[in-house]
């Protein structure tokens, strides 16, 4: 059985899907896990509560830069990769 004819083609393929949800995945799982990392670093002494109140500004920037490296040109979804903060 066979689906693909000439006016019919698959626009991607099982690959670039895979590498797709892959990134995807990944990128929303590295975010999410910021507050844990600023916690865990918080308790070790290595960053002080002083200095996340002081450049709350700065790292929000910085997040939303990141986000729109990471998602494609979707605003709906740069919010939702930003929200953690």
């Amino acid at each position: 059985m066979q689906f693909q004819t000439e006016s019919l083609a698959p626009l991607f393929s099982i690959s670039s899907y895979i590498s797709f949800i892959t990134f995807f995945l990944l990128g929303f799982g590295l975010v999410f896990e910021l507050p844990v990392v600023a916690a865990v670093l918080t308790k070790l002494g290595i960053i002080s509560p002083g200095l996340l109140r002081t450049s709350r500004k700065q790292v929000v920037v910085i997040l939303f830069v990141l986000a729109a490296l990471l998602t494609p040109p979707d605003v709906v979804r740069r919010f939702f990769l930003l929200y953690p903060c």
